[in-house]
């Protein structure tokens, strides 16, 4: 994270627990809401992680929301991942979540109607573990 993109705490907007932005030297400013994931309407969507935060980002850029990214895997160190339900005609959203290095996983059917696409971001020590079935422990 450079100065330029010093990551802040301000005010949320009702029904979040939180908010973060991040401004870039060229002025542009990340606005992201925060809320555990566990208390909000993605809990039955996935199988969500005691620690896990659901962002929305009403504007910006993806080094500005991968800089706000940084900075709550920061804050705490035993949280595994980050996620953002995107609708899938979001494009804009869509670009600037691949842009800060989250991955679009899976569509949910979200329970106020519609469909989301889940983009995650993991901790770098949850990425590093292989998926591969052969590495999986033996029972």
């Amino acid at each position: 994270m450079t100065d330029q993109q010093q990551v802040r705490t301000t005010d949320a907007l009702p029904g979040w627990e939180s908010a973060r932005e991040a401004t870039d030297a060229d002025g542009t400013t990340t606005r992201v809401q925060v809320r555990h994931a566990l208390g909000s309407h993605l809990r039955d969507t996935y199988p969500v992680g005691a620690l896990d935060l659901e962002l929305q980002v009403a504007a910006g850029s993806g080094a500005g929301l991968a800089a706000v990214l940084e900075a709550l895997f920061a804050e705490q160190p035993d949280r595994r991942r980050i996620v953002a339900a995107i609708r899938p005609e979001d494009e804009a959203g869509s670009a600037l979540a691949r842009e800060a290095g989250m991955h679009g996983v899976v569509e949910v059917d979200l329970p106020e109607g519609g469909a989301a696409v889940l983009w995650v971001a993991e901790a770098a020590r949850v990425a590093a573990q292989s998926t591969a079935v052969d590495d999986l422990p033996q029972t």
